[in-house]
């Protein structure tokens, strides 16, 4: 039996990849905040985790993010994913400002019961979750 390809005739084939539906909290295209929302059961996958630089560079292109980067990316979703084109910038905008407090949930995540990175090595101040910071701003004396 010969091939398609010994005749002469090729395939093509194109792969699309669809969104896991939980994403954006399903159908709500909302984000409920919750330090253990979406994490991998398997622990051991976090075991390497020490600092916010393993997070590296995606954490910081994540707060750098414009919102004309945003909108490219959106251009290329195919419309039958998401419906209505006011829902789609409506979910762009809540990614932009959430964009600003991305380490958050991070930082809440490392804080929860789970402790999912055993390894966390604290960093310096420009790494720390804002509650760090102003716990070690309260302690700083400021001469009167």
């Amino acid at each position: 039996m010969k091939s398609a390809a010994s005749h002469g005739l090729q395939r093509k084939y194109t792969a699309a990849f669809i969104d896991f539906g939980y994403c954006f909290n399903a159908g709500e295209w909302s984000f409920p905040d919750s330090p253990l929302r979406g994490a991998y059961a398997r622990q051991e996958v976090y075991a390497h985790i020490a600092s916010w630089g393993d997070f590296e560079p995606w954490l910081s292109r994540i707060e750098r993010c414009s919102k004309a980067i945003l909108q490219s990316i959106a251009r290329d979703i195919s419309i039958e994913w998401y419906g209505e084109p006011n829902d789609l910038d409506c979910l762009l905008d809540s990614l932009f400002e959430r964009r600003r407090a991305v380490r958050c949930p991070i930082d809440d995540f490392r804080k929860s019961h789970r402790n999912p990175f055993p390894n966390w090595k604290l960093g310096p101040i420009a790494g720390t979750s804002s509650d760090r910071i102003r716990a070690l701003a309260s302690m700083i004396s400021v001469p009167g």
